[in-house]
């Protein structure tokens, strides 16, 4: 009887390393691949500024820190051109952002605007749904939570969303609610509301290419 157990451990063992050696490996260094939501292909992105809780686009400078974190993030990694984000606008801002404002009751026709001005063929938007960097009920310990609605337009035609995502949550500290971390200790509401703006940044970045994660 101890024979056939042994054995049977054997080959439960065999089929569960043999059939994934990399993807044990990369369990055992805690990564794991994530493939890309959206491919841009060289295609040159304009990232316009996130509207915020109380400002519009281009008047939330929560909004343009996000915009800003994500074509750095980009630029960064070699993923695709980016031409312009946040503030941080060439001399064309004013008209893009009057041409914008001027058509942004209707988004195609804004995003058509936005196209003569500029040689883009993809445009990013957002906006900050929610935003919490102060839980009462959290004493000396930061908690907070950001929630961001993006849409990328492909606008070589008529303007078409390519990849979107509704309400995607930023939660710090991250992992398991009773998960402790050292670094939230006193950490002021400012310093936690920066921490997941570039954060929210780092991960619309990360949708257009395949990268390795840590597995939590």
């Amino acid at each position: 009887m101890k024979k056939i157990v042994m054995l049977g451990c054997v080959a439960f063992a065999a089929l569960v390393v043999l059939p994934g050696c990399n993807a044990f490996r990369q369990m055992q260094g805690g990564m794991r691949k994530v493939k890309a939501k959206y491919k841009p292909d060289g295609k040159k992105m304009l990232i316009l500024p996130f509207s915020g809780l109380v400002f519009d686009h281009f008047e939330s400078a929560d909004g343009s820190i996000i915009a800003n974190h994500a074509g750095d993030y980009i630029r960064k990694h070699k993923i695709t051109p980016v031409q312009y984000e946040g503030l941080f606008l060439p001399e064309k801002v004013q008209k893009v952002r009057a041409a914008f404002d001027k058509h942004k009751a209707n988004r195609p026709e804004a995003l058509k605007a936005v196209a003569e001005l500029t040689d883009a063929e993809l445009v990013l938007i957002g906006e900050i749904d929610q935003l919490e960097s102060d839980d009462p009920g959290a004493i000396s310990v930061a908690k907070g939570l950001l929630v961001i609605s993006v849409r990328l337009y492909d606008i070589t035609e008529d303007p078409k969303i390519v990849w979107h995502v509704n309400r995607h949550a930023i939660r710090y500290p991250e992992g398991s609610p009773y998960q402790w971390d050292p670094d939230a200790m006193d950490l002021s509401p400012e310093e936690l509301t920066q921490r997941m703006l570039k954060k929210a940044g780092t991960n619309i970045g990360k949708a257009f290419h395949n990268h390795l994660e840590r597995i939590r």
